[in-house]
C-alpha cells in the first residue's frame, strides 16, 4: 500500500513544515500559495526526478532513481550522473494528500 500512495508527483508545501526539520509535501496537482520556488519530487514509476531551487532561484532538475525501503520508512534518491549527491529521508507520515519527510543526516 505504501508504494502505491507514494508513487506520484509531490511538491514541498514549506508553509506547512513541522518542527525538527519535518518537510510537508502535497500532490503537485494541488493549489499552492505564491512562492519563490518549491522543491518537487517525481516518484512515479520509471520517472525518477528531483527538482530543487538553485542559488539563482531557477529550478534545477536531477534525474535519478528513487527507492523506498521494504518497511516504507526510508525514501532514498541516487542521481544518474554519479555526482554522489544521494539523499535519504525518513518517512514520518504518508496519506493520499500529505507526505511528511525528514532529511537524514549525511
Amino acid at each position: 500500500m505504501t508504494q502505491k500512495l507514494i508513487a506520484r508527483k509531490w511538491t514541498h508545501a514549506h508553509e506547512e513544515d513541522e518542527a525538527a526539520g519535518a518537510q510537508v509535501f502535497r500532490p503537485s496537482e494541488g493549489k499552492f500559495p505564491l512562492s519563490r520556488g518549491r522543491q518537487k519530487m517525481d516518484l512515479t514509476p520509471l520517472a525518477g526526478k528531483r527538482t530543487t531551487i538553485g542559488a539563482d532561484d531557477r529550478y534545477q532538475d536531477t534525474s535519478g532513481q528513487w527507492s523506498l525501503s521494504d518497511d516504507g520508512k526510508v525514501l532514498s534518491f541516487v542521481p544518474d550522473d554519479g555526482s554522489g549527491q544521494a539523499v535519504a529521508y525518513d518517512v514520518i507520515s504518508l496519506t493520499e494528500e500529505r507526505l511528511v519527510l525528514r532529511r537524514k543526516a549525511k
